[in-house]
């Protein structure tokens, strides 16, 4: 879903026709506000009249005037003479009398009252469409429905309706058929509606109105009201017990997602052969690898990279912290899982794979006709055989034709991330990656565009769910990447011009907006005093003073946006920990940040009573919309069905995903700390790869705040993973000596030293069957084959070929052959019996 897509923004100042303003042409003049004289050059006046101010008193009297007036209440800016109402209207006037980002929101408020009177914006952010409506609507709280989406909201607080929120009823056809939800539902009537009868008179378009105040919010499936605080004694003020666990949790989540996941011995070669078949493309790449993003089958580009270059963040700066809990070789894992995707997808220099998957079908049009990935709900390893319009997976190229710097600029970004926290384990690796990565950011400079204005239908469908505001900071952030794991000037250089030419929000941290994470990244890579200063105005924007902006829950979660709400509340929160981290803990302003982030943990781990974390806490979601932790391939009761009748039954039935999922951070609550536990709400209930990125940051940061010591290793082998599940197979035989996997608590901390996980991921991968016949005795060839999707007899053969053609360069490929570590990472060879790891 496009659960981050950012609401339209409107015309920059540069989209206006500007007109010079006229200097005065007198040799001295008297300054109207303080009476003195001062040279020409030193005066300034509006374009219409000659009433000349000093340039000092000009600022000063609109800053004064600033503070105290509403800014997007100004739909002009006049002279400061009392008798004069001429108007400062150009690029220049703006320039001397506010700062760039007054100008900024100077222009988005003379907009919004010159273009958009009688007009609302659709709040909802797989939308954000604006239209006009009628005057009466904008003057009492309304319900209207999208032109676009099709959704209802309140066009005064356009935001999505709420209690006392009216209908207004004014077609017959219309009037009729809500005559009769009004029946079945008890809406009550307005008293101030036109007609006070419940019989249809002859219907007079001018006259008759009908007007019903909608059921509260309180009335939709699954919602619950806020739960009281708990007692203080149980909050996690210092989460020594709980917060490893979180940690591992959060996690976890990404290992579910994992695209070539297969489940149960008695079905796996199927599912296998079926996955490997998908996963070859155009020119012959293995995209099998990375994660399918939120509860759909789709590989978009631009979450996925970003994705991978946060969970790289993650241990840049919270290495230890993660170490010390056992959670660094399951990352690493999971970073090489998603460039090893990356690095496939860049079959050569002119075919970059940017997207993976079918989104819809035919041109973008006001109406949604059909929308191929969205509406399959099961398994994915069957989407090619029960995708209602029969369609298989395509690869969608980013070309010198069709390009996308705001892709291929967070690819750069996640190959250079990678490597770096790479490079002590596997420094050849690290230089593969750190190659790709160059030639990526080369394309993208060569070849300047957005997949925003594709001609290709993948893409245009793209910008639909997940439309980006720009690539010049994903040029930004790819380039200071570079320069994080090369130290070469040239990217540093680079950088910053890209980043002086940002126009973000500089609000949200997200795949699209890479703001707050620039400010971080250059301060922690130059430790330069611009990008200090510019770190902590970000961060003010949401910390208790004048310059906050944010609002709170009354809860106190940092409420950007409601559709993922607790995701970028994460996002920020791994932000200031990793700021606080690089100035200091005990500096005054980064004890602000970890009081922020602190609440913000508290709040997401379940401090007022429900976990937003799947998994964690007594209280956590039950049904999240995620749909192969509830169809999955091992446990899909309407297999077969028509996919509507599965779609009824995902979305209407009360019962709860049939195995946890682990880890996932679900969307969010309302603004007022309630809640939806309902898969039918998605944009409350809907979980994504990108929520859980910089959460997974901001607990590791937490517990290096507090100090690793005082955490416990964490074991995965009290979880309910699904072995007991009538399809699924006998579990591994984890090794005694691995302290993650099983309940053995006397192994030396840091996961990394004793986990069977960080053993096979870094042996070479003839000697896989040799590994897994420690974890399935007796099994280790017949295993090896299922992972790759083949017979026991095909394998063999393929692997007595491959010891003949060792080291094999591919052409075209440009990709380093010499690279021994095995591609297929230990939570895929778990999956071979567990029962849960699902996408």
């Amino acid at each position: 879903m496009g659960h981050y897509a950012v609401k339209p923004r409107p015309l920059l100042a540069k989209s206006v026709k500007y007109v010079a303003a006229k200097p005065s042409t007198s040799v001295t003049f008297e300054c109207i506000i303080c009476l003195n004289l001062f040279n020409t050059n030193e005066s300034y006046h509006t374009p219409d009249c000659t009433h000349s101010s000093c340039r000092q008193c000009l600022r000063d009297y609109f800053n004064s005037l600033l503070k105290n007036t509403n800014l997007i209440n100004f739909d002009t800016v006049n002279c400061p003479h009392p008798d004069c109402k001429k108007q400062f209207h150009t690029e220049q006037d703006l320039e001397l009398i506010f700062k760039p980002e007054e100008i900024k929101e100077w222009w988005e408020a003379a907009y919004k009252i010159t273009f958009m009177k009688n007009k609302v914006t659709c709040p909802f952010k797989d939308c954000g469409v604006s239209f006009e409506v009628e005057e009466d609507l904008l003057k009492e709280c309304t319900f209207a429905s999208c032109l676009v989406c099709r959704k209802g909201f309140c066009t005064v607080c356009q935001s999505t309706w709420h209690p006392g929120v009216m209908k207004i009823i004014n077609e017959k056809e219309q009037l009729n058929k809500t005559l009769q939800v009004v029946k079945n539902n008890a809406w009550t009537r307005c008293p101030k509606s036109i007609q006070s009868r419940d019989t249809l008179p002859p219907f007079d378009h001018s006259q008759d109105k009908q007007r019903y105040i909608l059921p509260p919010p309180s009335s939709l499936p699954g919602y619950h009201l806020p739960l009281p605080s708990l007692d203080n004694k149980k909050r996690y003020k210092s989460p020594y017990d709980d917060v490893s666990t979180a940690a591992n949790t959060l996690a976890s989540f990404a290992s579910y997602e994992q695209a070539d996941d297969i489940c149960s011995e008695k079905q796996v070669i199927e599912a296998a052969k079926i996955l490997m078949k998908i996963s070859r493309w155009d020119f012959g790449e293995d995209l099998s690898r990375a994660w399918y993003e939120a509860a759909n089958t789709m590989k978009w580009g631009l979450p996925l990279g970003w994705a991978t270059t946060q969970l790289a963040f993650n241990i840049m700066v919270f290495e230890d912290a993660m170490n010390s809990v056992d959670e660094l070789a399951e990352g690493l894992e999971l970073l090489k899982w998603g460039a090893d995707y990356l690095v496939n997808a860049h079959y050569n220099d002119t075919h970059i794979v940017g997207q993976l998957g079918v989104s819809a079908l035919g041109p973008i049009s006001k109406v949604i006709g059909w929308d191929v990935d969205f509406n399959y709900w099961g398994p994915p390893e069957e989407y090619e055989q029960w995708v209602p319009t029969g369609l298989p997976h395509k690869a969608t190229y980013i070309t010198p034709d069709n390009p996308s710097s705001e892709i291929i600029g967070e690819y750069t970004a996640a190959l250079a991330s990678v490597s770096i926290v790479w490079r002590k384990h596997n420094a050849t690796y690290a230089d593969l990656l750190v190659d790709h990565a160059k030639r990526l950011y080369k394309f993208a400079v060569e070849h300047q565009g957005s997949y925003v204005s594709s001609h290709q239908n993948a893409f245009q469908w793209a910008t639909f769910w997940y439309p980006s505001t720009g690539y010049q900071d994903e040029l930004a952030w790819g380039a200071a990447w570079l320069y994080a794991a090369t130290n070469d000037d040239y990217y540093l250089e680079e950088a910053k011009k890209w980043y002086a030419s940002v126009t973000d929000s500089w609000l949200e941290y997200s795949w699209d907006e890479k703001g707050g994470g620039l400010h971080v990244l250059l301060y922690a890579i130059t430790k330069d005093k611009t990008f200090y200063n510019n770190s902590m105005d970000y961060f003010n924007q949401f910390l208790p003073g004048p310059s906050q902006i944010v609002k709170y829950t009354p809860r106190g979660l940092a409420y950007i946006e409601h559709w993922g709400s607790v995701g970028y509340s994460g996002n920020v929160a791994f932000l200031m920990m990793a700021f606080a981290k690089l100035i200091g803990y005990d500096q005054p302003e980064a004890k602000s940040m970890t009081t922020f982030a602190v609440q913000q943990i508290n709040y997401a781990l379940g401090d007022y009573g429900y976990s937003w974390v799947v998994g964690f806490g007594d209280n956590y979601p039950a049904k999240p919309y995620h749909k192969a932790s509830y169809n999955s391939y091992i446990d899909y009761p309407l297999r077969g069905a028509p996919q509507d009748t599965v779609e009824t039954d995902f979305s209407e039935s009360k019962t709860p995903q049939r195995f946890i999922l682990y880890g996932a951070v679900e969307g969010g609550p309302n603004v007022d700390d309630s809640w939806y536990d309902d898969r039918s709400n998605y944009e409350y209930s809907e979980v994504t790869q990108d929520y859980n990125a910089a959460w997974t940051g901001a607990i590791a940061g937490l517990i290096d705040f507090y100090g690793s010591s005082q955490f416990e290793p964490y074991t995965d082998c009290e979880l309910d993973l699904g072995w007991n599940h009538p399809n699924a197979s006998t579990p591994p035989a984890w090794p005694a000596d691995d302290c993650y996997h099983t309940c053995n608590k006397n192994c030396p901390r840091g996961e990394m030293k004793s986990s069977y996980s960080w053993k096979l991921l870094n042996a070479p991968e003839e000697q896989l069957p040799q590994h897994l016949d420690i974890l399935y005795p007796g099994q280790g060839v017949v295993k090896a084959a299922y992972l790759e999707g083949k017979s026991v007899e095909e394998y063999t053969l393929a692997r007595s070929m491959a010891a003949q053609e060792v080291r094999k360069v591919v052409p075209n490929r440009e990709k380093s052959s010499a690279v021994q570590l095995s591609s297929i990472p230990l939570s895929v060879v778990l999956l071979l019996s567990v029962a849960i790891y699902f996408v």
